[in-house]
């Protein structure tokens, strides 16, 4: 047998015997970035061992004492945007003090609850607007520099028919095998929730239902990032329908074509 060898580099931060003093400061919090690249406003969770007085505020500065943009989420945690150097480490303060913080994450809701609302979430990078009417699935999802558009109710579940053929006549190509006959979650209304709201974190719930599938969205959108997180869960229900469904589909990222051909 060969002999397999392998590299790796290991970085070690060593711990400061001393934080510095920072007025209204209620603990540090050191940040590490281990890529070789820098980071720049990359979001940060993170939760506090320290006490939080009620109707106090929370901000997050930096060694400078300078304010970074965060908020207190509703678990107590703290979410700041943080900016450091390839391998390297910085300490930043969660301080009691008025948060002013201001940044490019937007969000506007109007008439949810009444299964024609929406929501709209945008920051310099993209747009994203949610629909009750269909389901609570992505209707657009715009580039900000290009302004195309590649939501076509995006992003919900759906189950059924994925194929159809002939035993006796194999198919030669997925024209002939796949007929799908489905249930989709933008086919019916559904329900839209704003559950997080502030300057470095936007978390929105959709929520569907019928008598065959129980299908929800959580969506994590942050300030100035190229990205945003899906948490996607479906549970079936003990019908005939989905004992024979040949597929549940628990998030379908459908797109309009758009420039992505």
């Amino acid at each position: 047998a060969g002999v397999r060898t392998s590299e790796q580099r290991i970085y070690l931060r060593g711990c400061q015997g001393a934080f510095k003093t920072m007025a209204g400061a209620l603990e540090p919090l050191t940040v590490c970035n281990p890529l070789d690249r820098a980071v720049e406003n990359w979001p940060v969770s993170v939760a506090l061992h320290a006490a939080v007085p009620k109707g106090r505020e929370v901000a997050v500065r930096d060694e400078e004492g300078v304010a970074v943009p965060s908020q207190l989420l509703s678990d107590g945690r703290v979410c700041f945007a943080a900016s450091l150097p390839p391998y390297t480490s910085r300490t930043y303060y969660a301080c009691l003090c008025e948060n002013g913080s201001r940044t490019d994450l937007r969000v506007t809701s109007d008439g949810l609850g009444t299964g024609k609302g929406t929501v709209t979430v945008a920051n310099s990078v993209f747009r994203l607007t949610f629909s009750e009417a269909a389901g609570g699935t992505v209707t657009e999802f715009a580039s900000i520099r290009t302004g195309d558009d590649y939501g076509d109710r995006s992003f919900g579940a759906n189950y059924g028919r994925f194929s159809q053929h002939d035993l006796k006549k194999p198919a030669t190509n997925t024209v002939e095998f796949i007929h799908e006959r489905k249930v989709n979650q933008f086919d019916t209304p559904g329900r839209l929730r704003v559950l997080e709201s502030g300057s470095c974190r936007v978390v929105v719930e959709a929520q569907w239902k019928d008598a065959n599938l129980s299908a929800s969205q959580r969506y994590e959108f942050y300030a100035y990032q190229p990205f945003l997180r899906v948490h996607s869960r479906a549970v079936p229900a003990s019908t005939p329908t989905m004992q024979t469904a040949q597929e549940i589909v628990a998030l379908d990222a459908r797109f309009s074509v758009n420039q992505l051909a």
